[in-house]
């Protein structure tokens, strides 16, 4: 079984630049991103594979977009990686537990790989190429329930890592129908609950 999707966000604001001139769009921001999720015949779970996709133009405003944290590279911090454009890629392998019945119980095991652009941004950064690797619990309550928690943990890869560099988070995913959306203290993002496939 397999399934694909693809969405986006545009936001943008009107404003003056100084006192007496004419309102310009200002801090546009774009991001796209394709999900596809596949049930191998015999397996517990599904597979997700993601690429997204981000951009400023106009950017007068530091940490609009940023390359780490939910939904991006999770051996990062949300503010660690300030960009004005970027790329994430993102596979992961989810397996269901049968237990407890009361609940939707799963574990997940993923990699993200990425890299940021400055773009003229204020404290954009040219990152090259950084990705992180981890794992982590989904959990929903009562069973079937579109409020989903995840528990997750995640090392950047690089030479010599350690332990104490693991970087553990949790949050809360709201799915809301095919389109819904969800807030990770970043901005709002796009999230998707289709055919029974948890999108995040």
């Amino acid at each position: 079984m397999g399934v694909f999707n693809v969405r986006g966000l545009l936001e943008g604001r009107r404003a003056r630049l100084a006192e007496g001139t004419d309102l310009r769009w200002r801090d546009l921001r774009a991001e796209a991103e394709a999900n596809g999720y596949w049930t191998p015949e015999g397996w517990p779970g599904n597979l997700h594979g993601r690429v997204a996709f981000q951009g400023g133009w106009r950017v007068d405003r530091p940490f609009q977009s940023t390359l780490g944290g939910v939904g991006k590279l999770r051996g990062y911090f949300q503010e660690e990686l300030p960009v004005g454009a970027g790329m994430v890629a993102t596979l992961e392998a989810r397996v269901d537990l049968p237990w407890p019945r009361m609940a939707d119980l799963g574990l997940t095991g993923f990699f993200d790989a990425g890299q940021g652009w400055d773009a003229g941004v204020p404290f954009g950064r040219d990152t090259g190429w950084l990705s992180s690797l981890g794992g982590g619990v989904r959990l929903a309550f009562p069973t079937g329930s579109t409020r989903l928690i995840r528990i997750e943990g995640g090392w950047r890869v690089r030479e010599n890592m350690r332990m104490e560099d693991l970087l553990v988070r949790a949050y809360f995913v709201d799915l809301r129908g095919l389109l819904g959306l969800r807030t990770d203290g970043g901005g709002r993002r796009f999230n998707g609950y289709l055919n029974g496939l948890r999108g995040y």
